[in-house]
């Protein structure tokens, strides 16, 4: 729900903790664990709503698809404004694995999956809202050994990028795409994030945007920024021991987007055998 105005700030309660690959799992959620939810928080405007949307229900969401879940929406006195783009299959029911990083951002999979996630929420948007997909910190780190594999991740997420400036270009709703910082990963942590978007995103990868679209430098860098940010997960952040409070100045001083913030927790305790004996 919306929660404050100039600058927006939208509220959510995310489907991605809730099991099903199917669209019709999306759908059952919507309709039983939202709407409970909604209820609950009794808020008269319409409630806000973070979606997971894996590669079988992208799979299943032609036109017609993409209009009836509109009309549940609607009917359900809800919108979306943010989906998890980041697990493309199944990551519950099993122990999460480095496969939950695959494909990752040096394949064209991961870019087809995220290029149709930013249509199909550039469809659920409401006019005058911002959406963003939070996706894979670019690999798993062992992934990325091979010395042509950063330039790999650049040329797809300039190609995503390509993507939302289109889709603003043509129906005014604006899309960023959040790369979320995880343990393992190539971007471990806000620091990671903030050498990343330096070092590449803001450097070889405009020079290849401006390359393939013909924008000049500086209108290269101002769509990256607008169209690629960070999404902030506090359990990350907690197990590698980031300060939050540091870690969002942090990025707003270099001017890279906080696209998402997902409050989750993490289990903070004193080693001792009380404490092992209460995890078991």
């Amino acid at each position: 729900m919306k929660i404050q105005s100039n600058p927006d700030l939208h509220l959510t309660y995310c489907l991605n903790i809730h099991p099903g690959e199917a669209l019709s799992d999306v759908v059952a959620s919507i309709k039983t664990h939202a709407a409970r939810v909604r209820d609950q928080v009794s808020h008269e405007g319409p409630f806000g709503l973070g979606i997971r949307l894996g590669a079988a229900a992208v799979d299943e969401m032609d036109a017609s698809a993409v209009s009836e879940l509109k009309c549940l929406l609607e009917q359900e006195n809800m919108y979306v404004f943010t989906v998890n783009g980041f697990p493309y299959g199944d990551f519950h029911g099993t122990r999460v694995k480095e496969d939950v990083y695959a494909p990752d951002w040096r394949t064209t999979e991961r870019r087809e999956y995220t290029r149709r996630l930013v249509a199909i929420l550039g469809e659920l948007l409401p006019e005058g809202v911002e959406g963003s997909i939070s996706t894979v910190p670019v690999s798993y780190a062992p992934w990325m050994e091979r010395e042509d594999s950063i330039d790999d991740a650049l040329q797809q997420l300039m190609g995503v990028v390509q993507d939302c400036v289109k889709l603003e270009q043509e129906s005014g709703r604006k899309i960023a795409v959040a790369l979320e910082p995880e343990p393992d990963c190539y971007v471990q942590t806000v620091e990671g994030a903030v050498e990343f978007f330096n070092n590449h995103l803001l450097t070889r990868g405009v020079s290849m945007l401006a390359s393939a679209t013909g924008m000049s430098e500086s209108e290269g860098e101002v769509a990256v920024r607008r169209h690629l940010g960070v999404c902030v997960d506090t359990c990350h952040s907690a197990v590698q021991f980031e300060d939050p409070v540091e870690s969002l100045a942090r990025l707003e001083m270099e001017g890279i987007a906080i696209s998402k913030v997902q409050m989750s927790s993490a289990i903070s305790t004193v080693l001792s055998a009380e404490s092992r004996k209460s995890l078991a």
